[in-house]
């Protein structure tokens, strides 16, 4: 029976050398896991920082957009208030032409004095300069058509003053 239990402790020891053998093992991946757990935690809180950054870029992303909406909005409100002075001074200056027409016609002995387009010049060239002091910061910005049109349409009506102002 020694026989049995020598061997059967032999066997012991063989199991306990191969237990502490695993162990061993098990100890270096537990190690291997752990440091890689804190190099984890270092990816995560960089991650993290990383976020936190494009958060607050996209908040000042999202303040300069309503910040330059806020300066087109009112950039948009000058160029129209703009082109209704504008209109207002082409009716003034067809009302102004219409009239001196029905002046020359029903007085020939006029024909002497010459009309004077002062006023009219005054007030286009007040229009002038505000469209200039208004666009000026703006000249890389092209002009819409309609107030380009407009602008040219008041030379327009500058140059058949001056040519009415000539017949007379």
């Amino acid at each position: 029976m020694m026989a049995v239990s020598t061997i059967f402790e032999v066997l012991l020891c063989i199991l306990l050398v191969v237990m502490m053998a695993y162990a061993i093992v098990l100890r270096k991946h537990l190690m291997v896991l752990k440091s890689g757990k804190d190099d984890f935690k270092t990816v995560m809180g960089t991650f993290n920082q990383a976020v936190n950054q494009a958060s607050q870029t996209i908040q000042e992303l999202k303040n300069v957009a309503q910040k330059e909406q806020t300066q087109m909005t009112e950039k948009i409100d000058r160029a129209l208030s703009m082109c209704e002075e504008l209109e207002f001074l082409i009716g003034r200056s067809e009302t102004l032409v219409s009239e001196m027409e029905k002046i020359s016609q029903k007085t020939p002995s006029i024909s002497q004095k010459k009309p004077s387009i002062e006023p009219v010049q005054t007030q286009i060239s007040s229009a002038k300069k505000t469209i200039k002091k208004e666009l000026a910061p703006h000249k890389e910005e092209k002009l819409k058509p309609e107030l380009k049109a407009t602008i040219d349409d008041i030379h327009d009506e500058l140059k058949i003053f001056k040519m009415l102002q000539n017949i007379r």
